[in-house]
Formats: C-alpha cells, sequence, structure tokens
C-alpha cells in the first residue's frame, strides 16, 4: 500500500452512506485517496447494519402506514445505538418520509440485497486473518420472511481467531497494559492472551476495535469515528491514527 492510503473501520464505512450530514462531510477528506478495510468490517456490518434492516423489514411488511414505523420504533425495546441506525435506514429508504410504504419496502429490499456493493463499492477488502465465515455470510427469503445466521456461539465457531491471537500475542500485551485503553477492553484481552479461545463467538466484538487495527497495513492511515478508543489501541500499535469526531 502506497503512504497516505486510508485504511477505513466499520464507523466510517457505515457514516459514508448513513451518517447525519456534517459527518459525511468530514469524511469526504478519504474520497480522494485509496481506500482499504479488513473483510472483519463485512461481518460488523452483517451483525449490526443489515440484521437492522432485516429488522425494519419486518416492521414494514406489518404496519399499513410509515408513520405508524416511526412511531413504533421510537417505543420498540432495543438500544439507542440501534434505534439510530434503524431511523438512519428509514430516512434513507423513505427519502425522508415522502415516499409510500409499499415503495419504501421496494427500496428496502433493494438495500438489504445489495448492501455490500453500496458500502464496499470503493473500498479494496484485505481478508482478515480471523477468518469469519459471518463476513461471507448469506442471507435467504423464505415466504417472505428474510432470515440470516446469528453470531456463532463459541463451541461452533469455525474462525482462525485463536490463531490469530497468538500471531498478535505481543502487539495485545502492549495494548493491555496502556492506561489509557478502556479498563474493561484491558481485562478482556489479557484474559484472551492466556486463554485465546474465550475470545471465540460472540466475544470476538468485544476486540473488533483491535482486530482492524492489527490488520491495518503499517504504510496506512486508519480512520474511525471512535476515537476514544481508535486513538490508544493505535498509539499502542504505533499506527497512524485520523479520528473524525461525531455530531455534537
Amino acid at each position: 500500500m502506497k503512504k497516505g492510503n486510508a485504511f477505513l473501520d466499520t464507523s466510517i464505512i457505515i457514516s459514508r452512506e448513513f451518517g447525519p450530514q456534517n459527518i459525511k462531510e468530514r469524511i469526504k477528506i478519504i474520497e480522494p485517496l485509496n481506500k482499504y478495510a479488513t473483510t472483519f468490517t463485512k461481518m460488523e456490518i452483517n451483525c449490526s447494519l443489515l440484521k437492522d434492516a432485516i429488522f425494519l423489514y419486518s416492521l414494514l411488511v406489518e404496519e399499513k402506514d410509515l408513520t405508524v414505523v416511526f412511531n413504533r420504533l421510537q417505543r420498540f425495546p432495543i438500544t439507542e445505538r440501534r434505534r439510530k441506525r434503524c431511523l438512519a435506514i428509514l430516512e434513507k429508504i423513505t427519502n425522508k418520509r415522502q415516499l409510500r410504504l409499499a415503495d419504501a419496502i421496494t427500496r428496502l429490499e433493494s438495500l438489504i440485497r445489495g448492501l455490500h456493493y453500496i458500502l464496499f463499492r470503493d473500498i479494496n477488502l484485505i481478508d482478515s486473518k480471523t477468518n469469519c465465515p459471518l463476513a461471507n455470510m448469506k442471507i435467504t427469503k423464505t415466504n417472505g420472511v428474510y432470515k440470516m445466521p446469528l453470531c456463532y456461539s463459541r463451541e461452533v465457531a469455525t474462525c482462525d481467531l485463536e490463531k490469530f491471537i497468538e500471531e498478535n500475542r505481543q502487539s495485545l500485551v502492549k495494548i493491555s497494559v496502556r492506561k489509557d485503553i478502556d479498563g474493561k477492553l484491558s481485562k478482556f484481552i489479557a484474559k484472551i492472551i492466556d486463554t485465546p479461545a474465550i475470545a471465540k463467538g460472540r466475544n470476538c466484538s468485544k476486540i473488533g476495535d483491535v482486530i482492524i487495527c492489527l490488520e491495518a497495513p503499517d504504510d496506512s492511515w486508519i480512520y474511525s469515528t471512535n476515537i476514544s478508543d481508535f486513538k490508544p489501541i493505535c498509539k499502542a500499535l504505533k499506527k497512524k491514527f485520523i479520528g473524525i469526531k461525531m455530531a455534537q
């Protein structure tokens, strides 16, 4: 990779399409650059944005009015982060509530089927050494219902995360001992250094930022909106980092 290339984390990849306008404007600084990402980001997107789009589809086909869908989302018992993602998707497919429900459903189905192309259209993907099968999972539609594999349990996970941790043990130690690293992350890294199998399954999400930073080539700049977590990790690994501040 040439000097100055941009290595994008999941938050940047998603924000380019679904972020607020002021964030999209800030992210435009990467447009002239050669853009790269690890395929691990595909897994994170599948387990977040794609999962939310499928959830939203189930709401749209149940209701007869978009206003009801918006109101129902506001009350639905989900995390605030997930609610914001769903609302961002809904705003995009309804053209800010200007479309009819039937048209919104059609656009959402197109989005579900083409999400990876939309997000990664100009990004060069580097195969993740974790070999997570969820990065290349296939969604299916049966009797009008979209289905996708959920995160595997530790016992049945077929990835190479244990090997990845063994190969990056020294780097993980450097991250875990930094005082500016989140305390929970530091303790978890210490655990997986001793017992790598603990990180498999749903636990891999706890070190997603670490995996992305480890897989970034040394001659690239890592871009993320998650400044508080990425900055100390990049310092520990002596990797170059540019943070894009989120809207207040």
